[in-house]
């Protein structure tokens, strides 16, 4: 039976109909302070709403059926990082995300661990050939290691390596 006292979280790739909320929340003062705002990051994902993907594959989540927040994924083995190798699955794909929550009503009420429980849970449903989930480390969100099977979560100060969601 579902919690009606939790909101809904899910995730969709994103298209070309998200391309003005995106870049909404790119402008948004609690974004600007972090994220990658240069004309190549902003290049990068708009040309990936047209069907072009060059490095990250983009994700809008929805909290209620609204869009909230973005995720994006990479291969970890693009480029061979090599500070990521310990943490490659030998086993199907290893992805690296980045999350960001830019609708600004939603910004400190604690959705950054249930929301990327619910990635962890959608990625390993939706993608089949997904083995591993990586989190790099950020002094804003990270490290959060979250338990995919049971939407568990544990967060910590400390910075430290990738956080492995699954």
């Amino acid at each position: 039976m579902p919690d009606h006292d939790q909101p809904v979280i899910s995730f969709r790739k994103a298209g070309p109909d998200d391309g003005n909320t995106l870049l909404a929340w790119l402008d948004e003062p609690h974004v600007r302070e972090f994220w990658d705002l240069s004309d190549e990051g902003r290049a990068n994902m708009l040309n990936y709403l047209q069907g072009t993907s060059n490095v990250f594959d983009y994700w809008v989540g929805d909290i209620d059926g609204a869009p909230f927040c973005q995720v994006m994924t990479t291969d970890a083995r693009d480029g061979e990082p090599r500070h990521l190798t310990p943490f490659i699955s030998p086993h199907g794909e290893t992805w690296t995300m980045d999350f960001m929550i830019g609708e600004p009503i939603h910004v400190g009420r604690g959705l950054a661990a249930p929301t990327l429980a619910a990635f962890a849970k959608f990625a390993e449903l939706e993608e089949p050939r997904l083995a591993s989930l990586l989190g790099e480390a950020s002094q804003h969100v990270y490290p959060c290691a979250l338990e995919s099977t049971s939407g568990t979560s544990q967060c910590s100060s400390e910075i430290g390596p990738p956080s492995q969601f699954f």
